[in-house]
C-alpha cells in the first residue's frame, strides 16, 4: 500500500468551527454507519483521548453492498493534521471492501476538524474528521415528562435517566420550580454512568402546570427537561354498607348497635372514586384522641383508589368496657393534604353479661350450734348470647358453704342450681355479703343472714327487718353507738322511733353535731351508701372508698410468710392489730376452725371502746417447697348482742364480717415453682370519662399449671393515696385448673383543663418471685366536659305578640366522647 501523504500547506491552521459544529460532533455517535449509493462506511471519524506530538491512526472501511460494480475515489484532507494515502480511482466490485487509513497528528491541545471527501459514482460525500478534546456531555432520557391529571395535594412521581456521554466525570445539579421536585437534586456522574432521578408533581391548586427543570453540569453547561401536569380536585364518595347518613351534619353513619363485651362486629365502609385519576386517602381520628382510646379499628388506614374504582374498608368494633356507649369520629382525608372528603361517625354499645340469681337475700333463720341448714338459689343466663364465667368469692372455712363456687353458664337461658349450707360453730348472729364475680358484668351481691343458738348463747334471731333498720341506722350515723347510749338518747328525747321501728334524731336534737365532731376527730364516721346494693361495684370497693360501714380497723389484711426454711424452725408468727372505732364494747370471734398450718390467737376477745387488741398469726408448715394459703373469716358485734333479752328490736345491730388472707411457702433458696398462667388481656383500656366518678372492668387470670398459683397486684405508684387504679381482690390463691376474676377500678383524682391520659404499669407478682413478674399496662382517658352552643351562647327569641309564645331551636353539640349531662338555669332577673 502506498505511504501516507502530507499536504504541503505549511502553517495551515485548524479549521475554524463554531459551537454548533462542536455540539454536533459531541452528540453524534462515532460508530454510526451510513450507506451511500450502495457503499457502507462511517459517517464520521473522531479521535479522543489523544496527546499532542503523538500520531493516531483510524481505518475507514468502504464496502460495496450493491449488486453492481461502482467507481470510487477520494480527496485528501485539507489540513496537515490528518493524512491518508495518495488518492486513486478504484472500481469496487460487489461485496468488496476497501480500507482507508486516516492518521491524526496533533501538535497542541485544541480542537481539530476536517473533511474527507469521497466520490461514489462521481457523487461527492463528506466524512467528518475531528480530533476533540475531553468534553462534558450528558443526555436526558426522555426529554419531556407529562404527569397528566393529579389530585390536588396528591403526589405523582415519574423517573427518568441522565447518561454521561462525555469524557469527564461531572457534577449534576437540578433546579426546578414548584410543584415539580427532582430528587436527588445533586450527584456526581462518572464517565459512561447512568443516574436515575425521580421527579414528583404535587399540585396545590386545580391548575395546568408547565415547567422546565434545568440541569447544570460540568463547566456550567445546561441541559433542560420539560415538565407538564394538571391538578384537579378529587371526587371521592364515602358511604356505609347500609347507606346511613346524618341529614344535619352530613356525617357517614356506621352504627354497630349493641353487642356482647367479649365479641366483635364488622361493618364495611365503601370508597368510590369518581375522578379520572387515582386518589390516595388516609383515615385518621380526631385530634387529641389517643390511638389506644378507641374501640373501632379500620382494616386499613391509608391507600390508593384508582380512577373509577371502589374499595371496601372493613371496620371492627371491639369494646373495652361493658355497659359503655362508644362514639368516635374519623376524617377521610387525602393522603398528603388536608382535604376532608367525609367525616365517619362510628357508634356502638358494649352489653355486659346478663347473669341473674333468683334471690339476692337468703335467710337461714335460727340454727343450733354444730347443726346445718341448707337453701337453694338458681343462677341463670336468660338473655345472654354468649357463655359467661362466674366465681363466688367466699372462703372454704366460712360458716356459709356453696356447693358450686365457679363455673360457666352457656347462653340461651341456661340455669344452674347452687346449694348454700349454713353450718355455724359459735352462738352469734351472722350477716355476710358474698359477691358473685362475673366476667364483663358487675358483681351480684348475695346477702346471707343466719343466727346460731346454743345452750349458753341466744342472740337475737336476725331477719329482714333488722337488716333494714341497721342500714337506716348507718345512714343516720347511729350504728357506732351501742344500745346503752342510744337508749339513753331515746329516754332524753334526742331520739325517737320512726314508723319502721328504727331510731331517728329528734328535730331539736344535737346528736348529729356530736356525730360530726366524732367524724372530724377520728375520720372514720363517713356517710355510707344509701343502698349498698344499688351499685354493686361501689359496694365491692367500699373499703377503699371508706363508704362501707365498719366497727373496727385492721392493721393488715394480707400476711405473707416467704421462704420459711424448715431447717431452722417450724413456726413463724406475725402480729395483727384491730382497733375498735365505736363507742361500745365489741366482741370479736374467729369461728373459722384452725388448720394445722395457720392459726390465729386469740380466737375470741372483747375490745373496749376506741381501744385496740393484738392477735398473732401463726404459720406451722410441714412440707418443704410447698405453698400454703388460709382465709380467716371473723365476725365482730356489740357485746350486748349476745342475748336477745338484752336489747329490744330497735337496738339490734348486725355483726360485721372481717377477712384476713394468709399466704406462706417453704421454698428453699434457688427453688421455685414456675407458674403457668394466662390473662385474658395484657392491656386494660378504660373508655373516657368526664368527671370524678369511678369506672370498672374485669380481668381474668387462669392457672394452667398443675400446681397452685399465688398472685399479688403491685402498683408502680408508691403513693397509695394517689393510686388511680385499684385491683380487687388484690391478692389470692388459684388452684390448679381454676381461675380468678379480678375487678379493676379507675377513679381519677383530678380533672385537667384538657384531656388527660393516665397510664400505669401494674406488676403481678406470681408465686412471690420477682423473676415471674407479669406486667400489665393500664390506660385511661379523662376529659373535661365541653358543650358547644351556637352564637357564642346567645339565644335570640323570635318576636311574638303579648300573650302568645314563640319557639327557638338551638343545636347543642357535645365536644367530649363520654356521656354528658346538663341542665338549664334561667336568670329570673
Amino acid at each position: 500500500m502506498p505511504g501516507l501523504i502530507r499536504l504541503k500547506q505549511t502553517g495551515l491552521a485548524p479549521l475554524e468551527i463554531n459551537n454548533g459544529v462542536t455540539q454536533s460532533l459531541v452528540y453524534r455517535n462515532p460508530n454510526a454507519r451510513v450507506t451511500w449509493d450502495g457503499v457502507e462506511t462511517y459517517k464520521q471519524c473522531i479521535y479522543r483521548d489523544w496527546i499532542p506530538g503523538e500520531e493516531y491512526t483510524e481505518v475507514l472501511t468502504f464496502k460495496n453492498l450493491s449488486g453492481k460494480s461502482i467507481s470510487f475515489t477520494y480527496e485528501v484532507p485539507k489540513t496537515q493534521y490528518f493524512q491518508t494515502i495518495y488518492p486513486r480511482r478504484l472500481t469496487l466490485s460487489q461485496g468488496v471492501t476497501f480500507s482507508l487509513p486516516i492518521q491524526f497528528s496533533p501538535l497542541e491541545k485544541i480542537l481539530y476538524v476536517d473533511d474527507l471527501v469521497v466520490y461514489i459514482n462521481q457523487t461527492p460525500h463528506h466524512i467528518k474528521l475531528a480530533g476533540v478534546l475531553p468534553q462534558y456531555r450528558v443526555a436526558v432520557e426522555p426529554k419531556e415528562i407529562d404527569f397528566g391529571y393529579c389530585a390536588v395535594q396528591d403526589i405523582q412521581t415519574a423517573t427518568f435517566k441522565l447518561r454521561n456521554t462525555g469524557d469527564l466525570e461531572t457534577n449534576i445539579e437540578w433546579n426546578s420550580s414548584e410543584p415539580f421536585l427532582i430528587e436527588p437534586r445533586e450527584c456526581i456522574l462518572p464517565i459512561g454512568g447512568i443516574q436515575t432521578f425521580t421527579c414528583s408533581f404535587q399540585p396545590q391548586w386545580a391548575l395546568i402546570y408547565v415547567g422546565t427543570a434545568t440541569c447544570i453540569y460540568g463547566d456550567q453547561s445546561v441541559c433542560e427537561l420539560s415538565l407538564h401536569g394538571t391538578g384537579k380536585f378529587p371526587h371521592l364518595i364515602i358511604r356505609s354498607d347500609d347507606g346511613a347518613m346524618d341529614e344535619n351534619t352530613g356525617n357517614v353513619l356506621v352504627r354497630f348497635g349493641d353487642m356482647p363485651m367479649n365479641g366483635s362486629l364488622k361493618r364495611e365502609l365503601i370508597f368510590i372514586n369518581q375522578s379520572a385519576f387515582r386518589v390516595p386517602y388516609r383515615i385518621e381520628s380526631l385530634p387529641g384522641v389517643a390511638k389506644f382510646d378507641t374501640a373501632f379499628r379500620f382494616g386499613k388506614t391509608e391507600g390508593i383508589i384508582e380512577a373509577g374504582k371502589r374499595q371496601m374498608i372493613p371496620i371492627k368494633f371491639q369494646p373495652k368496657a361493658c355497659e359503655q356507649s362508644y362514639k368516635d369520629y374519623f376524617n377521610i382525608c387525602t393522603q398528603h393534604g388536608n382535604l376532608v372528603a367525609a367525616v365517619v361517625e362510628c357508634s356502638g354499645k358494649a352489653m355486659e353479661n346478663t347473669i341473674e340469681i333468683n334471690q339476692q337475700k337468703v335467710s337461714f333463720g335460727q340454727v343450733l350450734m354444730n347443726s346445718k341448714s341448707s337453701r337453694i338459689i338458681e343462677i341463670a343466663n336468660p338473655k345472654g348470647t354468649n357463655s359467661a364465667r362466674f366465681k363466688i368469692y367466699t372462703s372454704p372455712d366460712s360458716p356459709f358453704q356453696f356447693s358450686i363456687e365457679n363455673g360457666i353458664l352457656p347462653s340461651n337461658g341456661s340455669k344452674l342450681t347452687i346449694v348454700i349450707t349454713f353450718a355455724p360453730i359459735h352462738p352469734m348472729g351472722y350477716y355476710k355479703i358474698v359477691p358473685i364475680l362475673i366476667e364483663y358484668q358487675s358483681p351480684i351481691l348475695l346477702e346471707l343472714i343466719g343466727t346460731c343458738h346454743s345452750d349458753s348463747g341466744k342472740p337475737p334471731v336476725l331477719n329482714d327487718r333488722y337488716v333494714s333498720n341497721f342500714k337506716r341506722h348507718i345512714l343516720r350515723h347511729l350504728a357506732l353507738y351501742p344500745f346503752e347510749v342510744l337508749d339513753d338518747y331515746l329516754k332524753r328525747g334526742k331520739l325517737t322511733i320512726d314508723e319502721y321501728g328504727s331510731l331517728i334524731e329528734s328535730a331539736d336534737s344535737s346528736l348529729i353535731h356530736d356525730s360530726k365532731a366524732i367524724k372530724d376527730e377520728h375520720d372514720y364516721l363517713l356517710p355510707p351508701l344509701s343502698n349498698p346494693l344499688k351499685d354493686n361495684y361501689f359496694y365491692w370497693f367500699s373499703n377503699e372508698d371508706n363508704t362501707r360501714f365498719e366497727y373496727v380497723t385492721l392493721s393488715e389484711t394480707c400476711f405473707l410468710f416467704d421462704q420459711c426454711s424448715l431447717d431452722t424452725k417450724n413456726e413463724w408468727q406475725q402480729s395483727l392489730t384491730i382497733t375498735n372505732i365505736t363507742r361500745g364494747k365489741l366482741t370479736l370471734v374467729w369461728p373459722t376452725p384452725n388448720s394445722s398450718n395457720f392459726s390465729i390467737s386469740p380466737t375470741e376477745i372483747e375490745i373496749l371502746p376506741l381501744k385496740s387488741a393484738a392477735f398473732r398469726i401463726i404459720f406451722r408448715p410441714t412440707v418443704i417447697d410447698t405453698f400454703y394459703t388460709k382465709h380467716f373469716e371473723g365476725y365482730v358485734s356489740y357485746k350486748n348482742q349476745r342475748d336477745f333479752t338484752l336489747v329490744p328490736d330497735y337496738g339490734v345491730m348486725l355483726p360485721v364480717q372481717l377477712d384476713i388472707t394468709c399466704i406462706g411457702n417453704t421454698l428453699r433458696v434457688n427453688h421455685e415453682i414456675v407458674p403457668s398462667y394466662q390473662f385474658d388481656r395484657d392491656i386494660i383500656i378504660f373508655p373516657p370519662i368526664g368527671d370524678q366518678t369511678s369506672i370498672y372492668q374485669t380481668l381474668t387470670l387462669t392457672n394452667n399449671g398443675t400446681t397452685p398459683l399465688i398472685y399479688r397486684f403491685i402498683s408502680t405508684n408508691n403513693d397509695e393515696s394517689t393510686n388511680q387504679f385499684i385491683f380487687k381482690p388484690s391478692n389470692g390463691f388459684i388452684k390448679q385448673g381454676d381461675y380468678a376474676i379480678v375487678i379493676v377500678r379507675y377513679k381519677p383524682l383530678r380533672l385537667n383543663n384538657n384531656s388527660d391520659i393516665q397510664q400505669e404499669r401494674i406488676i403481678v407478682r406470681l408465686n412471690e418471685r420477682e423473676k415471674f413478674d407479669k406486667i400489665l399496662h393500664v390506660f385511661a382517658t379523662q376529659e373535661k366536659p365541653r358543650l358547644s352552643i351556637p352564637n357564642n351562647g346567645q339565644i335570640h327569641a323570635l318576636t311574638t305578640c303579648i300573650g302568645l309564645s314563640s319557639e327557638t331551636h338551638i343545636h347543642l353539640k357535645s365536644l367530649t366522647r363520654s356521656q354528658l349531662e346538663f341542665n338549664w338555669t334561667l336568670d329570673k332577673t
